[in-house]
């Protein structure tokens, strides 16, 4: 994505962000609540379940600080019926938009409403699956005839193994929304000063075959790095090992933003305010087992639920199993003949009981 890199070299990358959840119900209303899973509920898909049912979201923050808020969405789980409108004078939600259509939606916003202090949020889901069944035609005549095969798989993303050939696709999806988003960029250097904007790259989870572990914690499922550009922002691209997940995402944008807010009211802080040298997610499937894991710099320690759970109420971390491994190479470690280990394994159990609300 050479557009964005270009973009976002002056800003603040943090290459080492975790999303909440590896599904993206869980993992987007932590981007818009900055609480995990476990406190903000939205993880039932089978029940009627509401954001921000009594705790403020994105929209909200920078309505009630005077934006015009506005937000262009195609993503199934991030539908109006959701909760998703709270707080935002626009909605465009259209299931398969695709990225060229969001832009466009997106400048045209900004060309209409230019005298007014404007917070936009755009959804890109390209990389999630074929929005119309095939590829663009920029990215079928990129591929190797090897790739062009288009058969259509019940399997749900989650669940996905290592596909070497839907990898590929995958980064030909990426160069393809980088080339449009040089048209925003473009845009919004012509149009705006940079001590008046802020633009962030989120993501709500990683993808499970581009990964050889079918762990559903695993990294590869879990990643998404955290971009920032601002006025305030420096370039640490290469020198910033900070840790970051999605409940630090809404703090860190309202840092940057200029809008107060309380720090209690997220499970996440801002990264520009830290340097957190951990990060956690979860897995809170109903009528399955609780998981959930810690990602530091030497290791990742996971948890799994002696019990299948139905709410989050039942969650118990002292009902399950703890297991610690080396992040280089997975590998098990006894922690119970190491006084350290077995230390930083309890320091774990700590956070996580903490965490709940």
């Amino acid at each position: 994505m050479p557009n964005t890199k270009k973009y976002f070299e002056s800003g603040s990358l943090c290459f080492n962000g975790y999303a909440s959840s590896n599904w993206t119900l869980a993992s987007t209303a932590s981007l818009f609540s900055g609480l995990y899973p476990i406190n903000h509920k939205m993880y039932d898909a089978n029940n009627e379940i509401t954001l921000g049912d009594d705790y403020k979201t994105i929209g909200e923050y920078f309505s009630d600080a005077g934006f015009l808020t506005g937000q262009i969405c195609s993503n199934f789980r991030k539908s109006p019926t959701y909760g998703y409108m709270k707080g935002f004078d626009r909605t465009l939600y259209k299931r398969n938009m695709s990225c060229n259509e969001a832009i466009t939606y997106a400048m045209e916003h900004l060309r209409a409403f230019s005298e007014r202090s404007n917070y936009l949020w755009l959804t890109f889901f390209e990389t999630h699956h074929f929005l119309h069944g095939l590829p663009d035609i920029s990215i079928q005549t990129r591929s190797d005839m090897s790739l062009h095969d288009y058969a259509d798989s019940k399997l749900k993303s989650v669940h996905s193994s290592y596909d070497d050939k839907k990898t590929k696709i995958y980064i030909e999806e990426l160069k393809r929304i980088d080339f449009y988003l040089e048209m925003l960029f473009n845009f919004i250097k012509k149009h705006y000063k940079d001590e008046d904007v802020v633009v962030s790259i989120c993501s709500d989870h990683g993808k499970g075959f581009i990964g050889q572990s079918n762990d559903m914690l695993a990294e590869h499922r879990i990643k998404a790095p955290l971009f920032f550009k601002s006025i305030d922002t420096k370039n640490n691209l290469v020198k910033d090992n900070r840790y970051a997940g999605s409940v630090d995402y809404l703090p860190s944008l309202l840092e940057l933003s200029g809008i107060n807010y309380d720090a209690k009211s997220f499970d996440g802080e801002s990264i520009f305010n830290h340097s957190k040298k951990e990060a956690c997610s979860e897995i809170l499937y109903v009528g399955d087992y609780y998981r959930t894991a810690m990602y530091t710099d030497k290791y990742i320690i996971k948890f799994v639920s002696s019990s299948k759970i139905f709410s989050a109420k039942e969650v118990d971390y002292d009902c399950g199993e703890y297991t610690l491994y080396r992040k280089k190479n997975m590998e098990k470690v006894d922690y119970s003949l190491d006084s350290a280990l077995h230390s930083l394994v309890d320091e774990y159990k700590k956070i996580l009981q903490n965490r709940i609300r």
